[in-house]
């Protein structure tokens, strides 16, 4: 069995070109994201599900905003093998993040044939990963733009992405309507 064979996520992902910049530890450019709401399990859910609950939650376009900082989530762990590794982050600071994140909770909790959102961290702190372990490599080169520009839903450690990048503005400008579906 797989590490996430049951568990899910809601997130957002970085562009290509944040994500090539930010990706300097053990984590992948493309695996770089913004967790929006942990799945604790996902047993007998569909990606399909989560992206239709998601409809009116998802933003219309990418969210702009920077890295403003760095951190280590879980230091504790740091020589304690029992405890979990820390995690190496950088704390993301983005105009409406935290209203997508309300969002998303709050669409999770209306839907009545999905789990809710794991609310173990109510504390949430936006903020992408970019290293476990207690190797602490960023520096102050990396903090900057970043934009989250596509919605992940990761269900059972597959990936369903759906591209922010105005293409909903473009397509309702241009009168042609398409459902969420018709992207995945």
């Amino acid at each position: 069995a797989g590490e996430h064979d049951t568990d899910g996520m809601i997130a957002l992902v970085t562009a290509p070109e944040d994500a090539a910049r930010l990706a300097i530890g053990s984590e992948p450019a493309e695996e770089l994201h913004v967790t929006l709401a942990y799945l604790a399990d996902t047993t007998g859910t569909t990606a399909e599900q989560y992206v239709t609950a998601l409809e009116d939650a998802m933003p219309a376009a990418p969210l702009d905003g920077k890295v403003g900082g760095f951190a280590t989530f879980n230091p504790g762990a740091i020589g304690d093998p029992d405890a979990g590794d820390p995690a190496q982050v950088f704390i993301i600071d983005a105009p409406g993040l935290a209203d997508v994140r309300a969002q998303v909770v709050a669409a999770l909790t209306a839907a009545d044939d999905l789990p809710d959102a794991d609310t173990t961290h109510d504390g949430w702190i936006p903020h992408l990963t970019y290293a476990y372990g207690p190797e602490a490599t960023a520096t102050p080169d990396v903090l900057g733009p970043v934009r989250l520009d596509t919605l992940r839903v990761s269900i059972g450690g597959k990936h369903t992405d759906i591209p922010l990048a105005g293409t909903q503005a473009g397509l309702v400008a241009a009168g042609v309507v398409y459902k969420v579906d018709d992207f995945t």
